[in-house]
This record gives C-alpha cells, structure tokens and sequence, in this order.
C-alpha cells in the first residue's frame, strides 16, 4: 500500500543506536521508510520545543503517524508534544498516532505495548497498523498543563532526582550531592499525607506517593505490577511504614511488589489524585525534578488527573493483562547499561560470555526450579563474566589499534606496543595480588587433620538433644500451649521498647527472603573463593536441609502461633509455629559457620570474632523470635534442639569430608 508523502514522520534522536554500531541517521531511516512503502521524511531533534513544533508542523500537514526514535526521553517528548495540540485550534480532531522505535537504553514505554527493541521490526509494526488501520489507546497522566508517561512522584525518591542530575553532569566533583543524597536516604522519615482519590479520602503515613501509569520505569523498576496504559486508571503507590535504607534497598534488589504490599507498600487506583503534604516535598514527573510544593509554597497541593485514552499508538497487541508484566533481572538492566561496543563484545559466541538474554533466561529457570546454585557454578560464572569483558575491551582496543594502522596512522604501531606493555603491567599486577592473597589464606587457615580432631571434638555437644527433641514433638503435638508458655512470653515482651523492637527486627531480619537467600549466595562464594569449596557446599546444606526439616515438621504438628489476644504481635505470619525456622536456621547456619571457623581458622583474633558473632546470632534469634510475637518460647526451644540435632548430623558428615580432604593432600 502507498502511503502519502506526508503520512508518516520520523522524529529521531540522532544519538540513539540500535545495537553497537548502528547509529540512526535521517538517511538511513529515510531508505527504511521507502522500502516498506512508507513515504515520509525522518527529522532529527535537538530539545523538547523542538521536538514540539516538529509534531504540530506534521499534524497541520495531515501526517497520519508521528514515529518517535530513540529512548523513553525522546518519546515522552513527542508524547509532550502530541498533547500540547489540545491547546492548539482545530489540531486535537488531528492528532497523529504514535509510532515507537524503541532504540533507547530501558525503553521502558515501548515494552508496555511489547514493541520490539529492533529498528526493522519497529518499521514492519508501524507500515502493518498504518495498512490495517489498526491502533491500540494509550492513556497520558496530567499535572496541570504538563504531562507524563510513565511515572510522577513525590517525596523521598523526587528529591533525589537533582541531586542525581548534578552527579551525572558534574562527575566526580559532586561529592557534595553524594553526601547530601546519603543524608537525605538515612535521615528519611514517614509523614502524614493526605490524598483525594476521586472524592474518596486516604490518610496515610508514607515516605512517598508514586502515580504509575506504565507497570515499569526507570532503570526497569517495577513498583505497581498490574499497572497498565490504557485502564483509564493512576495506580497510586504509598510507600509507609519504611526507612529510607530500606526502600532504596527493595529498589535496588528488586523487591517483587506482590511480596510488598502487605508489608510497607499500599496501592490504590483513581482517575484524578490530589496529594497534600503539610512539610514541603519534591515533585518529580517522568524522572525530571519538578521543584517543590506544600505549605509555603505556590503549590499548596498536587493534582494530578488522566486523559483515558488519550493517544493512538502502533502496537501488534494491547498491553499485556495486569500483574502480567515480569520484573527483568538486574544482569539484563546492566547489560542495558554497558556501553555498546563492550556490550556487543560481551555477548558474543567468540568471548564466551552469555549474552542478557540467555543470562536472564537463565535466572528465570533458576527462579523457577527454585534450586540454589552450586558455588562452583556461581564462582565460575562470576569469573568467566569479568573474563568475558577484559577480553571484549581487549578486542575493542586491538581493533582500533588495526584498524588505525590499515588506515595509515602515524604512530600506530607505537600505540600498539603501549597498549601491550600496559596490558603485560596489569597481568604481572594482578599476579602480584592473587600470590598475596593465597599466601594470606595460607597463613591464617589450619590443616585439615586438625579441622578433623576439632570437628570430632565437639559432636558431644549434640547428642543430648535427641531425646529431648523427640519429647518435644509429641508434647507441641498433643497440646496447643506448652507450660510456662504463657508467663515466659510475657516476661520476655514486658520490658518492650522501639530500641529493643529495632534490636530484635533486625536481628530476624536476616532470616526471612530475600535477603537471606542473598546472603547466603554471598556466604558461599565468599568461601569458595577463599578456597573452601568444602565449607561452600555445606553451608548451603546446612540452610537448604534444615529448611525441609522445618517444613516437614511444621506440616505434621500444624501448632498456631500466638494470637494478638495473647501476645504483642509486630508481624502477623500465616505458616504454623511449631518449631520455629528461624531458631533452626540460625542453628544450623550460624553453628556451622562456627565450627567451620573453629576448625580451618587459626587461633587468632578473627577466629574469636567470627565465633562469637556466630554464637551471639544462635543465642538472640530465639528471644527475638518470642519477644516479636512470631513463636510461643517452647517453639523455640523445639528449633534450638531440632537445629542442634541437624547441625550434629552435617558436622559429621563435614568431619568425614575433611577427613578425606587431609587423606587425599597426603597420598
């Protein structure tokens, strides 16, 4: 089908790329667009009035498709630029539909309508909805006159936003905002907001309110996955009852949202949000800090409104179903983040390394077999990565080197033979340092043979619990609530204080997911590279055996936990109570890492240290357990004897193994 020459416009930011070295240019896209039938012209833009003025000139000359190329930056200007022909007579009846080509870094706008991250996918998926008159709606957040696509926000999170800015533009001479931004992170604290959700009142206690109108932003966050563009809805997201530290943190890690909201997170749905906050608070739309507003400020309240279906947009489908959309991996987000050439280099078959996609399928299956990795596997994937990129700078060095030479550069092979003896510095260096830290471990671990007599030494500190544990599973079994229950959880919750609440959170906190998962790969990669692959591999026993201990006891005796009546409970848990996982966990975990340190760490003040904080987190975790409202005190004594009686069990099969460890250093 042949397409009027004015049809179809191209806005292109001719920075973007679309792979490593393909750079958009007005003439490249202008031979795409002819190719496909599409007659039309592609213009590169420089700012947002211009990208502005480039839009209304298409609507007044009939374009039937403005296409914007390049990132969410460069499509939330045309999207800008779009709605400013509301203000503009007789252009709102005209208004063209948007195409995408998603050649940004996140492209986060594109991935709500699933638009390939690929010029010619892109181009096919503009020329089939402009044969098929075929366009999806595409709902615009408003504050004011202004708006935005993807997120607004104020607090915590908004006020970060120039501090941001004047680090990416000032580079290492905005210490200053580092600091500041720091200080502003610890010092966070919830307030008293009030919110409007189409006539309905909310009063909450937050550190910030998000407006999502796309399920992911930024670098891929996701803070409201049943987010969708074309709902007609603002998904308002109350962070509350949480620290600065601790949301920047679930940012970062990637906290699910469906994990959350029962937590410290609370989402509602409104066509129009007013947002009054007493303090003045900062206002961020789409990532650009939008100043201040609140008390002693022009803007006493924020009001934000959405035009439903607002925009057409060129889509081979309507977004995806709520709660659909799945949170992409932090290795995928890095490898967005890469700069193109390394990217490319580390993703190809010849530098061995895993290309984003394959690495994030991968993460996918593991999360979904939920079986932990080995830390061989960890390790050996940690170092063929950083491998995989030295070698792909390598590369990208050598061909500019050859690549200078075939063009006749003077002082080319000067370069290269500096290049070679830099990287001949770096391999001797990097020698220097692996001999010094072997010879370090070398130094401060003990023989196998005496790790063995140590083990065997203490495997009589468990054999008692036997009969006790025993005694105990058929008393929880047989009886809701155990004596002296009662009079010791109430002893233990009367001294209560907000010191001894945070005390005792986080000394649980450890324990529940997942942060513990995390720590516990951080564990064993730490003692793999160390060079106790032994102790790697049964720390992950330790916690992965204890766990269908736990569950296979709590499904047989089914005890419930205290009930608020009876007990100040701080955190409400569904699962049953008896014995408590956490107590075994911190046994069996903590115990062996313990011994682990008794038996390969020389006497010295860091064994002393490594053992008492071991014995400090198995001792406090059953108080803390008790004193939180989670466990009745006999759950956990029943998790000190079961964790005991594992961790009797794992010791002598580690005895075992280091055994044949000092049998086979000396055959």
């Amino acid at each position: 089908m042949q397409v009027a020459t004015d049809q179809v416009v191209v806005i292109v930011n001719a920075r973007a790329r679309m792979g490593a070295d393909d750079c958009l240019s007005a003439e490249r896209l202008d031979e795409a667009l002819r190719a496909r039938g599409l007659r039309g012209r592609a213009q590169p833009t420089a700012s947002e009035e211009e990208c502005a003025a480039q839009v209304e000139r298409a609507a007044r000359e009939g374009a039937e498709v403005v296409v914007a190329a390049g990132g969410d930056g460069t499509v939330r200007s045309v999207i800008a630029g779009l709605m400013r022909l509301n203000a503009l007579e007789g252009l709102e009846e005209r208004r063209p539909a948007l195409g995408v080509l998603a050649c940004g870094t996140m492209n986060n706008i594109a991935a709500s309508f699933g638009i390939p991250e690929d010029m010619d996918a892109g181009l096919d998926l503009v020329a089939d909805c402009i044969q098929r008159q075929r366009y999806f709606r595409m709902d615009v957040g408003m504050i004011g006159d202004e708006p935005f696509v993807e997120v607004a926000g104020v607090g915590l999170m908004a006020r970060l936003f120039p501090l941001a800015e004047d680090l990416k533009s000032n580079g290492a001479q905005a210490s200053g905002e580092v600091i500041e931004g720091l200080r502003e992170v610890v010092t966070a604290k919830p307030e008293t907001v009030y919110l409007r959700l189409d006539g309905r009142t909310v009063v909450a206690h937050a550190l910030q309110v998000t407006l999502c109108n796309t399920p992911t932003h930024g670098a891929r966050l996701m803070l409201s996955p049943d987010a969708r563009v074309d709902d007609g809805l603002l998904d308002v997201v109350l962070d509350e009852r949480v620290s600065g530290p601790r949301m920047l943190w679930d940012l970062l890690t990637r906290r699910d949202s469906r994990l959350m909201t029962r937590e410290r997170r609370r989402i509602f749905q409104a066509r129009r949000v007013a947002i009054r906050q007493g303090r003045p608070w900062a206002l961020q739309m789409d990532g650009a800090y939008k100043g201040d507003y609140g008390r002693g400020t022009d803007r006493p309240a924020v009001v934000a409104r959405v035009e439903p279906g607002a925009l057409r947009v060129c889509a081979a489908k309507r977004p995806a179903a709520g709660g659909a959309v799945q949170i992409e991996s932090a290795a995928r987000t890095i490898a967005r983040l890469l700069p193109p050439s390394v990217a490319a280099a580390t993703s190809s078959p010849s530098s061995g390394a895993t290309s984003p996609t394959a690495a994030e399928d991968a993460t996918a299956n593991s999360d979904n077999n939920s079986t932990p990795s080995t830390p061989a596997s960890t390790a050996g994937a940690a170092l063929g990565a950083a491998q995989s990129l030295a070698q792909g700078v390598a590369q990208s060095v050598a061909q500019g080197v050859a690549q200078g030479a075939a063009l006749g550069v003077q002082g080319a092979g000067e370069a290269a033979q500096q290049v070679a003896q830099q990287v001949q510095q770096v391999q001797q260096a990097s020698q220097q340092v692996a001999q010094q830290v072997s010879q370090q471990v070398e130094r401060r671990l003990a023989s196998p043979e005496h790790a063995a007599r140590m083990l065997k030494a203490l495997r009589w500190v468990y054999l008692p619990g036997i009969a006790l544990g025993t005694t105990a599973a058929l008393a929880a079994r047989h009886w809701p609530i155990l004596p002296f229950d009662r009079e010791v959880l109430r002893a233990i919750q009367r001294t209560h204080s907000p010191l001894m609440d945070r005390l005792m959170t986080g000394v649980a906190a450890p324990g529940f997911p997942p942060l513990s998962l995390e720590l516990l790969g951080a564990g064993a990669v730490a003692l793999w590279l160390a060079r106790l692959r032994i102790e790697a591999g049964f720390l992950l026993l330790a916690a992965g055996g204890v766990t269908l201990v736990d569950a296979s006891l709590k499904s047989a005796i089914r005890r419930k936990r205290p009930a608020r009546s009876a007990a100040r409970v701080l955190r409400k848990i569904p699962a049953p109570s008896f014995p408590s996982g956490h107590t075994m966990n911190y046994v069996s975990v903590f115990g062996f890492l313990g011994a682990a340190s008794m038996a390969n760490v020389k006497p010295s003040l860091t064994r002393t240290l490594l053992v008492s904080a071991c014995a400090a987190m198995g001792a406090l975790i059953g108080p803390a357990r008790v004193y939180l409202g989670a466990h009745w005190p006999s759950d956990t004594a029943a998790g000190y004897l079961y964790g005991g009686l594992y961790l009797g069990g794992l010791l002598e099969l580690y005895t075992l193994a280091k055994l044949r460890q000092a049998a086979r250093r000396h055959a």
